[in-house]
């Protein structure tokens, strides 16, 4: 994607009410209200993580997305073995003794007892998540800085390129974050 594209899209969202747009792990790109280039982002970060549902280790619970986020909490935590990093961008539910995703969760403005960790949700926490730990990533995004981005997360989601924990998908990561991009950028009208 040129830079004259990002330059565009500085600033701005795609706002589409299509229900029947392009998905992603079966969720509609265009819901979750970020711009599109961090939908872009995340989507690409998603290939190499995880699914809406996936607790590590390699685990599919269907409850996951369905449930509000202290249940999904709740399920995540029930299993013995792995982590119990869940969502698809498998955030740590519990470091040192503290409700790392409840923190991540009300950081976002989402309500721990009464919003659902859809896949709308997770990806709204999920920017807020990036935002706070990245405080430039808009700009460098806007900017075409795709590779800056790459290597600030790498450590935060070690399967991206670069990081510790590689795997089939993490080659594809710049590919899908501009087709992402792409389809985005052609299912509604910038504002």
């Amino acid at each position: 994607i040129p830079q004259n594209i990002y330059r565009q899209l500085s600033g701005t969202q795609l706002v589409n009410n299509n229900t029947n747009s392009t998905t992603v792990g079966g969720y509609p790109m265009h819901r979750a209200n970020v711009p599109s280039y961090a939908q872009a982002l995340m989507f690409a970060i998603l290939g190499a993580e995880g699914g809406w549902d996936s607790i590590n280790p390699g685990i599919v619970d269907p409850r996951i997305s369905k449930s509000v986020a202290a249940e999904a909490w709740r399920i995540a935590m029930s299993y013995t073995s792995g982590s119990s990093a869940m969502g698809a961008f498998q955030h740590m539910p519990w470091i040192n003794n503290v409700n790392t995703l409840k923190k991540r969760w009300e950081a976002a403005g989402l309500n721990w007892k009464t919003d659902k960790f859809s896949p709308e949700n997770q990806v709204k926490m999920n920017w807020h998540f990036i935002k706070s730990i990245y405080p430039g990533v808009e700009k460098d995004l806007a900017e075409g800085n795709l590779r800056k981005v790459m290597s600030r997360l790498r450590g935060t989601w070690p399967s991206i390129p670069g990081g510790s924990q590689e795997n089939a998908h993490s080659s594809g990561f710049e590919g899908r974050y501009y087709g992402y991009l792409k389809s985005l950028q052609s299912m509604g009208e910038l504002i």
